[in-house]
């Protein structure tokens, strides 16, 4: 493989999308893998104060897109995207956290690769503990 300059980078198409089936919802919508910005994003307003208010619309406006990548949501649709189905919702959620290796799994791989790595340096100081928060799921009763 050729080395890559700044600018090839900066063009390349590094993002995905997964169609979802949203039978309730008359369609399908499809699923994106965040940019860094907004996976930082993220991860930092959960952090902060664990504000786990409307989290699954949150991260429901983040990764819902048009086949182009493009979101169809903003911030300020946030409040009326948290009244639609939770059903729906968590669907979004669990997809979006898979095609994003975001979630408990993923951090357990990770610590399996430092701990793996006899120098004990995974490249990452720590997985984000942030992270953790956003894969919680309600306990069922």
């Amino acid at each position: 493989m050729s080395e890559l300059t700044a600018a090839e980078i900066l063009a390349a198409t590094d993002s995905s999308v997964e169609l979802l089936e949203t039978p309730e919802w008359g369609g399908n919508i499809y699923i994106r893998v965040m940019s860094g910005r907004d996976r930082d994003d993220l991860e930092r307003a959960t952090a902060q104060g664990n504000n786990l208010e409307n989290a699954r619309a949150k991260f429901a406006a983040i990764v819902v897109c048009d086949a182009q990548g493009k979101r169809l949501f903003d911030e300020s649709q946030i409040a009326d995207l948290s009244e639609k189905s939770s059903l729906v919702l968590d669907r979004i959620f669990d997809r979006g956290m898979r095609l994003n290796k975001m979630g408990d799994q993923y951090i357990e791989e990770l610590v399996k690769k430092t701990d793996a790595d006899p120098s004990g340096d995974s490249g990452l100081s720590s997985p984000a503990p942030s992270l953790a928060v956003v894969s919680e799921k309600p306990k069922s009763a």
